[in-house]
């Protein structure tokens, strides 16, 4: 099966070509594909990027929310009402015969996102990925995977959760995808 795994893509989706699409049997998107931090105004962007996600021409479309993605938190867009897409929020599906668990809980990163939780709980939240899950999808990082980020100092720091990193270990999927 050829994945194509995105994430982040801030209202940007527009700029894929279908010729990305080629051969592709599952798309992934990992969350923040809208942008505006009032989920009034992300609605607009989240039901814009739904229904293009939705009529893609690739069999299996699966999708987790991220912190950008305000009104899916505040249940003013459901992606379930997509008949094509597979929305995971922190739950494990069977998809194209693959076991894949997604969340768009993150570790708090600033004020008023989407999914955050505060860093001290989200073991909670990690330790109910199952044994024997194939694909991973996070919103968020592994503490020091990928995770370098400028803090409001302007300086590098590690913004990775260090939870998710030691139950990744534990899991042990074949991938783990995230923004």
């Amino acid at each position: 099966m050829n994945i194509l795994a995105v994430s982040d893509t801030h209202c940007l989706h527009e700029e894929f070509k279908m010729e990305d699409f080629k051969d592709v049997d599952m798309i992934i998107h990992s969350g923040d594909f809208a942008n505006a931090r009032s989920p009034s105004m992300n609605s607009h962007e989240a039901h814009h990027f739904l229904k293009w996600y939705n009529e893609l021409p690739i069999r299996y479309k699966v999708l987790c929310g991220g912190n950008h993605d305000t009104s899916i938190q505040a249940k003013l867009v459901n992606p379930r009402h997509y008949e094509k897409i597979e929305y995971l929020e922190h739950e494990t599906k069977t998809i194209g015969g693959i076991k894949i668990f997604g969340s768009p809980y993150t570790k708090s990163f600033g004020v008023g996102w989407a999914f955050n939780v505060p860093e001290h709980r989200t073991d909670e939240y990690w330790k109910e990925i199952q044994e024997g899950t194939d694909i991973v999808i996070t919103h968020g990082p592994p503490k020091t995977i990928l995770d370098l980020s400028y803090n409001l100092d302007m300086q590098l720091e590690y913004c990775g959760d260090k939870s998710l990193l030691n139950h990744i270990k534990r899991v042990n999927p074949s991938y783990h995808i995230f923004g």
